[in-house]
């Protein structure tokens, strides 16, 4: 799985400005989990980006997790700015965990 092109997908669709998108281990399986920035005054239709994901792309390439963050948590050093990718990557594995947990009290 690219995670490039997946962010690339998603930074097509309405109201998104930025992506990023991490693997989440679930069992034995890395599946992918996207984070999505707005675009000044819109706002994300979640449901109508995964719709269009299950539509355009290979089913291992839809993201099973997707949250709106007002901004990507960033370091700032001596080379420039950079995405904290390992920051969304341990968000999107709690995130799993806690939907996993609800889904089980079920």
């Amino acid at each position: 799985m690219s995670p490039r092109e997946i962010e690339a997908y998603l930074e097509e669709q309405d109201g998104v400005d930025g992506a990023q998108v991490v693997g989440v281990d679930v069992g034995t399986d890395t599946v992918p989990a996207a984070f999505l920035t707005a675009r000044p005054g819109a706002e994300i239709d979640v449901d109508a980006v995964l719709a269009s994901a299950r539509r355009d792309l290979a089913r291992f390439k839809v993201p099973r997790l997707v949250e709106v963050l007002d901004e990507f948590p960033i370091t700032r050093g001596t080379n420039g700015v950079k995405i904290q990718r390992t920051s969304l990557r341990e968000r999107a594995r709690l995130a799993w965990e806690t939907r996993r947990a609800t889904e089980t009290a079920r």
